[in-house]
């Protein structure tokens, strides 16, 4: 039984670090584009706006993905602690 357990969590760990290097990933790919259409003969300060924004927008999905990344690689780190201890127990 113990075997299972160990195996299980190996698996798991193994799992939830593919797809937390995968949120990771995810979040280095978020490009970063103006809010809204640029003007280029228009204001300059609603085009700097725009950019801006653009960027508080990239970096708030950028975040949120690695988030999700950070909490996945807790579970892999969790799982594999579990298999260790179960293998030395037995």
């Amino acid at each position: 039984m113990l075997k299972w357990i160990s195996l299980g969590s190996a698996l798991l760990s193994v799992v939830s670090g593919l797809v937390a290097a995968y949120y990771w990933y995810l979040a280095s790919r978020v490009e970063i584009s103006p809010a809204w259409p640029l003007d280029i003969h228009g204001d300059r300060e609603k085009n700097v706006m725009g950019w801006v924004a653009g960027n508080m927008i990239a970096f708030t999905k950028s975040g949120k993905l690695n988030k999700r990344a950070a909490r996945w690689t807790a579970l892999a780190v969790a799982s594999s602690a579990i298999s260790i201890f179960v293998s030395a127990v037995k």
